[in-house]
């Protein structure tokens, strides 16, 4: 999220400097929200000085994690293109397209910021085709549901998931004045919330040890019911010998 605020800042310092013999208010404007999104930089900053659960964020599942998601946005981006044509969701496409650039330049974190918002806005869009504003509230009411039972499980195992709450939370704050846009942060919500896929938990030389000796245990214990397995099969079916009779005395 730092990064991609960041990432924001840039865009908007740029959009300013190639437009600034213009005197349109929304150029000013940007600087505005320019500054909006630094102090949220450093807001989330915060969190990296607090404890919790140790995760392995090495390069290789930075990117594999980048790579999934931005597949997944782009499965789900072609999917609308056949509804509503490329037109109607131009920001959707930059925004896969921004994935794939900071992916090229080893900017995996940004890739997947980037590439959650482009699947949610996705899903947004293909949720509320042919909804008819009525029945708006209990879809939104089902995404509220299915964010907090994710946020929930994720808690029961030690991992709060700060990022889908905000979401969670800010879409719920617009669920009554913006419904349409509370859905596209209940989205947001549901893909920040549940990342284990992606970041598996770093396993201590113990655990890895102990899962060794129950995988070589459960090695023996097939190999041993397998040779009984073929042991009661050779009996059954097997001819047996007939034993001569005894002779008469």
């Amino acid at each position: 999220m730092v990064k991609e605020r960041l990432d924001d800042v840039r865009e908007q310092i740029s959009e300013f400097k190639a437009n600034q013999g213009e005197k349109a208010d929304h150029y000013y404007a940007s600087l505005s929200y320019a500054e909006e999104r630094f102090y949220s930089a450093q807001a989330w900053m915060e969190f990296f000085s607090m404890g919790g659960k140790k995760l392995v964020l090495d390069k290789a599942h930075m990117q594999q994690s980048c790579l999934q998601k931005t597949s997944e946005a782009e499965e789900r981006y072609n999917y609308l293109r056949l509804y509503i044509g490329e037109g109607n969701i131009m920001d959707i496409g930059k925004k896969i397209d921004g994935a794939k650039s900071a992916s090229g330049k080893g900017e995996y974190e940004l890739c997947l910021s980037k590439s959650i918002e482009a699947k949610g806005d996705s899903n947004a869009v293909l949720s509320s085709m042919g909804l008819r504003r009525d029945i708006l509230p209990e879809i939104l009411d089902s995404k509220n549901a299915a964010v907090k039972r994710v946020i929930a499980e994720n808690s029961a195992e030690g991992k709060f998931p700060i990022l889908g709450y905000s979401y969670y939370k800010y879409a719920n704050s617009l669920q009554e004045q913006e419904p349409f846009t509370a859905l596209v942060y209940y989205e947001y919500a549901l893909e920040m919330s549940d990342l284990s896929l992606y970041f598996p938990e770093e396993r201590t030389d113990l655990q890895v040890l102990m899962d060794k000796i129950y995988f070589r245990t459960d090695m023996i214990k097939g190999f041993v019911i397998g040779v009984v397995v073929a042991l009661l099969i050779i009996k059954v079916f097997m001819p047996q010998k007939k034993r001569p009779k005894n002779p008469k005395k």
